[in-house]
């Protein structure tokens, strides 16, 4: 089985801000205790894998996850990956996201396209997650996975897979791994 979660709360979160792929956003005060929690509802899935987004808030959530867990499992294979990152916005990125100027540059536009101002398509961050977690199923289909990423492209990547519960900072969603 495959638990998604996405990375919890940061400043430029609290903000409504565009984070998208800016590195150097850590979680804050409020973000960690959101990851605690987590962390106490995934304490006795005995997780084999832990793939993540390269980005500093994803790897803070994972951390903090898997510290919790880590007395229930053995080993865990920890791996970053820069394709679980979030959606490339080109140039918004720090920007407050009511600045958005044109309809396509809202996450929730059914085709957001950044890619003139330097961002990425919808379509293109869907392969990428297609890519990276059919890895994951046919590598570790028979043991428990967690991948964290990011909100706005994990929704993207499960609706197009059909999942139709919405991916929260307050819950995970499971989806099949084999």
């Amino acid at each position: 089985m495959i638990t998604v979660v996405r990375h919890m709360e940061t400043d430029w979160n609290a903000e409504k801000r565009f984070t998208a792929q800016a590195f150097h956003i850590r979680l804050n005060q409020a973000g960690i205790a959101e990851a605690e929690r987590m962390a106490d509802r995934l304490i006795k899935v005995p997780f084999r894998a832990v793939f993540c987004s390269d980005q500093i808030r994803a790897i803070e959530t994972a951390v903090i996850i898997i510290a919790r867990c880590e007395r229930t499992m053995n080993r865990v294979r920890f791996v970053t990956d820069p394709r679980l990152r979030e959606v490339h916005v080109g140039s918004l990125v720090g920007m407050p996201q009511s600045d958005a100027s044109q309809p396509e540059f809202s996450t929730r536009h059914p085709n957001f396209d950044y890619s003139s101002i330097g961002g990425e398509t919808k379509r293109e961050v869907v392969l990428r997650h297609r890519e990276i977690m059919a890895e994951i199923k046919a590598r570790w289909g028979n043991w428990e996975v967690l991948v964290v990423g990011h909100g706005t492209a994990l929704r993207v990547y499960l609706e197009d897979i059909g999942v139709t519960e919405i991916l929260t900072r307050e819950n995970y969603i499971c989806i099949p791994s084999n």
